[in-house]
């Protein structure tokens, strides 16, 4: 188990695609990521299709600010014919206010505001796999045939750049001080218990707290493995690393001080 994948929050990665994806399972840029050999033929072919599907997000894109522009245009002279409108009836002129105070949240209101998409399932169900295919980028997020590669929280975006960018937050430390209580709380109170999820469970806890304090760790107590204030150690000032695609290296490790 990756030790900064244990005390990783979330992981953003900003790409030149135009679908944005929420999923819980880490980028390529943790370093836990499993590579292929593709022929240059099927690479071709991915290339272009992600090319031809880059044009028809342009078309679509377009289309939806044409049609804004009409309706912000609509908007615009229903709201002006409203400033002009004189009623001495009370139910009338508070009807006119009503609309009017309508037809100014609608102006202020933009298209482009963000949508997250989430894509959730248990690990190993293929989440990373799906969003691979969806954005035509093979490798993007790291999956194996085998076995889960990830845990934590990724968020895939657009930026205007030509290159992957990833923006990695970690955990504070009274977050990872609190988790590491309740995985120890697990492991003390799962031992005599016989149901198989309730030890799956304690065992995930104790692989966790062996990852980062070693083999013993779950033999000792809360308080004895809190005075080896092995966080620092582990994860940036900061409490965040960013790297884009031109200075990263295959497992690269994060500097504590990064």
């Amino acid at each position: 188990m990756d030790l900064k994948g244990v005390t990783r929050k979330r992981t953003t990665v900003t790409t030149t695609t135009t679908t944005k994806f929420s999923s819980d399972t880490p980028t390529k840029t943790k370093g836990c990521a499993t590579t292929s050999k593709v022929s240059p033929q099927k690479k071709r072919k991915r290339q272009s299709a992600g090319a031809q599907m880059s044009e028809e997000n342009k078309e679509v894109l377009q289309l939806c600010k044409d049609l804004e522009k009409e309706t912000r245009d609509l908007i615009n002279k229903v709201h002006m014919k409203l400033e002009n409108v004189v009623c001495n009836d009370p139910e009338e002129k508070e009807l006119v206010i009503t609309l009017k105070e309508k037809a100014s949240i609608l102006k202020s209101k933009t298209l482009l505001d963000k949508i997250y998409i989430g894509v959730f399932g248990k690990t190993g169900d293929g989440k990373s796999s799906l969003i691979n295919a969806v954005l035509h980028k093979h490798g993007l997020l790291p999956t194996s045939s085998c076995t889960a590669c990830t845990s934590s929280i990724i968020n895939v975006e657009t930026y205007s750049g030509r290159r992957f960018k990833a923006d990695i937050e970690f955990i504070t430390e009274e977050e990872w001080n609190k988790e590491l209580k309740d995985l120890m709380e697990l492991c003390e109170n799962g031992k005599d218990d016989d149901d198989s999820e309730s030890n799956e469970i304690v065992e995930n806890a104790e692989a966790k707290v062996k990852a980062v304090y070693g083999e013993r760790g779950p033999e000792q107590s809360y308080q004895e493995l809190l005075k080896y204030n092995i966080y620092k150690t582990i994860v940036p000032k900061n409490n965040k690393y960013s790297f884009s695609e031109d200075n990263v290296s295959e497992n690269q490790q994060i500097p504590p001080d990064g």
